[in-house]
């Protein structure tokens, strides 16, 4: 397995937390919220589903590693997605 690298964003790493914890859509402005889902999408740690988007293991993996953050710099994650267990 390789290493992979996921730069997150401020806003993507707001809603990723949120969408765990409890989301409120009444707390985002609607661009800043398209936005972060489409980036959150792109780099694998939400994923479609039917009933519409759903956080991924990747995505649990990554926010619960809680990569560290500089302010006005992204937060980068670095490892390998945790395989599935049976």
């Amino acid at each position: 397995m390789a290493i992979q690298r996921i730069t997150i964003l401020e806003e993507e790493w707001r809603l990723l937390v949120d969408l765990i914890a409890g989301f409120n859509l009444a707390h985002y402005h609607p661009v800043k919220f398209d936005l972060a889902l489409a980036g959150l999408l792109r780099s694998g740690l939400v994923e479609e589903v039917p009933q519409g988007t759903r956080v991924s293991r990747l995505g649990y993996q990554v926010r619960k590693a809680a990569p560290l953050y500089a302010l006005g710099e992204p937060r980068i994650w670095y490892g390998v997605e945790e395989p599935d267990v049976p």
